[in-house]
């Protein structure tokens, strides 16, 4: 039996198959978003809330995957999509409000033996 959910990039009304909904391993991207091109602005959105927070990137992710999709996306998503087409406009190329630094890497002691 195939389930009905909601995309969480579109809000668009999708069926899943039953394996999907069954793998307890990973999660299946067809149990999150309803296409390919979904999927890839949702991780787009991850990798710019866990790993650095470039608006400018995933605004051309959106731009570049599904522009059709825009006035869809949820408010959290559409908000980081305004301000990286902002960073665009204004030629900035980085935005530098929200990058997040960059970790300091340091280097270890060599022993002598």
């Amino acid at each position: 039996m195939q389930a009905k959910r909601n995309c969480v990039v579109c809000g668009r009304e999708y069926e899943t198959c039953a394996y999907c909904e069954q793998v307890r391993t990973y999660t299946p991207w067809r149990v999150i978003v309803c296409s390919p091109e979904c999927y890839q602005v949702y991780l787009a959105y991850l990798i710019w809330r866990d790993n650095g927070k470039n608006d400018l990137s995933f605004a051309e992710t959106v731009d570049r995957v599904c522009a059709d999709k825009k006035p869809q996306m949820p408010a959290n998503m559409l908000e980081v999509y305004l301000r990286g087409k902002k960073v665009a406009e204004d030629g900035a190329g980085e935005n530098e409000q929200t990058q997040a630094p960059s970790p300091k890497t340091t280097k270890r002691k060599s022993r002598a033996k």
